[in-house]
């Protein structure tokens, strides 16, 4: 019975999701690089947290022009808006390669080649086998690659519309977070919005990262005096707003529409 030991570890991380990110993005040798493990008894398989290379244990090595690639594809319709990419454009080959750094940044890692991309994926992932990675291997201490992806950051939009009959005075509305983590501006009375007439606005001062989204739990009141502060709750079920819900102009805006 052949033996196989672990050759190379991948593992992705996305703060954005939950570990293992498995289901959100996944890895699948190329076509070549399937030829190529046949011919030198490699198995590629998904483990606990990411994947792995395993290899024969008898293996003698590899050739000079000997490449690994892996496709990378993301199943998550909200990926390119929670993920910090630089310049990414959808229809350019991307290629990443593995090399002696086993922690890698995708945002910064990434480079753009000429060749033809294939379907859907996100990039192409390289790495060239060699007689080190073999001796590690068979030392039980093979190379563990982490590719990480940094979560984006926006400004919270929120935009408050007030219906026709609605008879309370809201016009002097306040938004805050119950832990105060995050500050928004003064609300202000939008002028020709496609909403209405009668549609208040306000944005967080900072962005906030799109990990934090969950967590964040919001209270609308209406100020009633201003010193000293006295108000009164409109509603303690105001939503974090979603990437790619509502359309904003500004791409660092994602935006909140909440009807009062």
């Amino acid at each position: 019975m052949e033996q196989f030991i672990t050759f190379i570890r991948v593992q992705l991380e996305h703060p954005y999701y939950t570990t293992p990110v498995n289901k959100h993005i996944n890895l699948t040798p190329t076509l070549e690089t399937e030829k190529l493990m046949h011919r030198r008894g490699l198995l590629f398989i998904e483990s606990v947290g990411g994947w792995e290379w395993l290899l024969r244990k008898d293996c003698p090595g590899f050739e000079a022009d000997d490449v690994l690639e892996l496709s990378m594809q993301t199943f998550d319709a909200d990926f390119f808006r929670v993920t910090k990419l630089e310049e990414y454009h959808p229809q350019t080959f991307y290629q990443l390669k593995l090399d002696a750094t086993e922690r890698i940044n995708v945002a910064t890692s990434l480079e753009a080649t000429d060749e033809k991309k294939w379907g859907a994926e996100f990039c192409r992932i390289r790495v060239k086998p060699t007689h080190e990675q073999l001796r590690r291997a068979q030392k039980d201490t093979p190379m563990s690659y982490v590719i990480g992806f940094q979560p984006l950051a926006f400004r919270w939009e929120y935009l408050f519309i007030i219906r026709d009959n609605k008879t309370e005075n809201l016009g002097n509305l306040l938004l805050e977070e119950t832990k105060n983590r995050i500050i928004f501006e003064k609300a202000e009375r939008l002028e020709n919005s496609p909403f209405g007439n009668n549609v208040w606005r306000t944005v967080s001062t900072v962005p906030v990262s799109a990990l934090e989204f969950p967590d964040y739990k919001m209270i609308l009141s209406t100020v009633i005096q201003e010193n000293p502060l006295k108000k009164r709750t409109v509603s303690r079920f105001i939503e974090c707003p979603q990437p790619g819900k509502y359309i904003s102009d500004d791409p660092d805006i994602i935006r909140k529409v909440c009807y009062l």
